[in-house]
């Protein structure tokens, strides 16, 4: 039902030609969901048993040591330099990954979010905890392929 539902959303929302192989993978938490179909052979479906989740977990430990050394490099520069002076946080540089700001903030227990600079263009990020994040669920392919079934 799943590789299905997969089928149907990247068959309507891809549009793909009759001479493409179509190779659609719908990327979970734990594990992912493959899809190859063209005209020429059949629909091979595999269910891998590796997801967001690993991918996530190497990056979150990859935060968790930018922020150690965050608090390392600012635990001596006020304990030399500066011990007066509030901290104000500013973020830039690679930022496609939303969540970034959010488990830096969180990480660092701040009470607002890192701001944002990039001089040529807007970057939506998610909130500090607690707020919602506005982008699509992981099953978003998934309830958009089952309720193309009923057209």
């Amino acid at each position: 039902m799943e590789a299905l539902a997969l089928l149907n959303a990247a068959l309507h929302l891809g549009r793909p030609d009759p001479r493409e192989l179509l190779v659609a993978l719908d990327l979970g938490e734990e594990r992912a969901v493959l899809c190859l179909l063209s005209d020429r052979g059949p629909v091979v479906v595999r269910h891998l048993d590796v997801g967001a989740s690993a991918t996530v977990e190497r990056l979150r430990g990859a935060v968790r040591r930018v922020a150690d050394e965050i608090r390392t490099s600012l635990a001596f520069y006020r304990s030399e330099y500066d011990r007066e002076s509030l901290p104000r946080y500013l973020l830039s540089g690679w930022l496609r990954m939303r969540e970034l700001n959010r488990w830096l903030t969180d990480e660092l227990r701040l009470e607002s979010p890192f701001e944002v600079i990039d001089p040529f263009r807007a970057i939506p990020v998610t909130a500090a905890r607690g707020e919602t994040d506005e982008s699509a669920g992981p099953e978003f392919v998934q309830a958009f392929g089952l309720a193309l079934r009923a057209l």
